[in-house]
């Protein structure tokens, strides 16, 4: 839903004398505004106070928890892949033992106490924040690089990875409920923030990451061998993306979302595994009728929600490297353990052969 508003009069209008949709516009961009602001002259002390209020410790432990399923579940996965050379699976083993993925917020703050902050002087509060951050980073040439610099403010909805050094950062604001939830349901956070993290650890495996080392130097560590296989598989998986067809003549293109996919399909299993190591086996409590395993794939399926206009719809299909959401939600049908969950009979609509279904990692 798009919100219109009046054109804006040629004329100087004062909020008090403005027309009210009017008013509430300008003062919805001026706080967007103030609030853009503030965040890029004091990230990490709104982050401070962000994390206390929605993040605490136990929400990050959790989440390190989680992590730490998600790296042992893909150390199997990486070990028993079928297209990778053994010589591979030692660089990427290794890669992965030296992957730092970092959550919610940084252990060491930033010191703000010399920037002097004073109400009611916003432009010199600015150019004295700029001075401030500018000052800093000169002064990070002198020095070798942190390994524990935070590139994401914690309050910030979302999630960096950088391949050199070879590290991942997901925000306190992304690990929220439903997505993640501390207090919540296990099965429900590794099937939406897990297999959503799983996906990202991916990328720095797949041919994004295959040309950056375990130190972040570059060199090509996959074999042509490694590569033609991986190709071979994918290709299926780009095939079933192409039966995809939201609207009358609008179809998906397998190959230009392909990469997104594989990371989707890959994160899915990968979070699947780790949530089963998380359970020790043990199983899983019966919640609302619904088992841990159902559980698991209902939230997987559900973090693909979304309201789109036919619009926007047809500019994502021709533009996106990520497919619509409700066939992202799909990537289960090429899951065993959801079949068993689910118990899906040749008969329904989502179901696809054995022989059909899609594995790279």
């Amino acid at each position: 839903m798009r919100a219109c508003y009046p054109k804006p009069s040629p004329l100087k209008i004062s909020p008090s004398t403005a027309p009210p949709s009017l008013a509430r516009s300008r003062r919805r961009i001026r706080a967007k505004l103030a609030i853009a602001a503030t965040n890029a002259a004091l990230g990490q002390a709104v982050g401070q106070l962000y994390t206390q209020r929605y993040f605490p410790p136990e929400a990050k432990l959790k989440a390190q928890a989680m992590v730490a399923d998600l790296i042992a579940a893909y150390r199997i996965r990486i070990s028993n892949l079928i297209w990778m050379s053994p010589q591979t699976k030692g660089k990427a083993l290794a890669k992965l033992a030296a992957l730092r993925i970092d959550v919610g917020y940084p252990d060491t703050w930033i010191d703000y106490s010399t920037l002097d902050v004073v109400r009611g002087d916003a432009f010199g509060n600015l150019r004295r924040a700029e001075a401030f951050n500018r000052a800093r980073n000169l002064a990070k040439l002198k020095q070798p690089a942190d390994p524990d610099e935070w590139r994401i403010d914690p309050q910030i909805v979302g999630a960096i990875i950088i391949f050199t050094p070879n590290t991942e950062t997901f925000s306190a604001g992304v690990l929220q409920p439903p997505y993640f939830d501390p207090q919540g349901d296990s099965a429900s956070n590794y099937g939406s923030a897990g297999a959503g993290m799983a996906h990202e650890i991916t990328h720095s495996f797949d041919e994004l990451g295959n040309i950056y080392d375990a130190q972040g130097r570059l060199g090509n560590w996959w074999t042509t061998e490694d590569a033609a296989k991986y190709h071979a598989a994918a290709a299926k998986l780009a095939a079933q993306f192409d039966g995809y067809c939201p609207l009358s003549a609008l179809c998906v293109n397998g190959k230009q979302v392909l990469t997104e996919n594989i990371a989707d399909l890959a994160g899915l299993v990968v979070a699947h595994d780790a949530y089963v190591l998380s359970l020790k086996g043990k199983t899983d409590t019966v919640i609302d009728g619904l088992t841990g395993e159902q559980r698991f794939f209902l939230a997987f399926a559900q973090r693909w929600r979304k309201v789109q206009s036919e619009a926007a719809l047809r500019r994502q299909v021709a533009t996106d490297t990520h497919s619509p959401g409700q066939y992202r939600s799909d990537t289960a049908r090429n899951v065993e353990a959801w079949y068993k969950a689910y118990e899906i009979s040749p008969s329904e609509k989502l179901y696809v052969k054995p022989e059909e279904r899609v594995a790279i990692w």
